[in-house]
């Protein structure tokens, strides 16, 4: 996801505990070589798509798409991430994720 390989995407197995999708940065070299830091998590039942950096590789930008798609109903809403002022209903949305170190895609 990276131009020098490090940032991972990925989905945790259904373990019965809702879905959620994470980004993390797993370093290759040393000291850190191995060891996975979790840097972003999604909300449940939504779908983190599209990541792009900004030009100068220091921000990432993630979509979010269909948050709580496996509610049953109006009435029986599994998320409201970004819900509007007074509402419950969830909605799609950019994030952006600041504070990287200037990778290049």
């Amino acid at each position: 996801m990276d131009g020098d390989g490090q940032l991972r995407s990925g989905q945790q197995p259904d373990q019965g505990l809702p879905r959620q999708q994470r980004h993390v940065l797993l370093p290759h070299r040393r000291p850190n070589a191995g060891k996975a830091y979790r840097f972003a998590v999604g909300p449940v039942d939504a779908e983190m798509t599209g990541p792009v950096w900004s030009p100068d590789g220091k921000t990432l930008f993630v979509s979010i798409q269909h948050p709580g798609e496996d509610s049953e109903s109006l009435d029986q809403l599994t998320s409201n991430f970004a819900a509007a002022p007074g509402s419950r209903v969830p909605r799609p949305t950019l994030v952006a994720i600041s504070g990287f170190p200037g990778w290049k895609a």
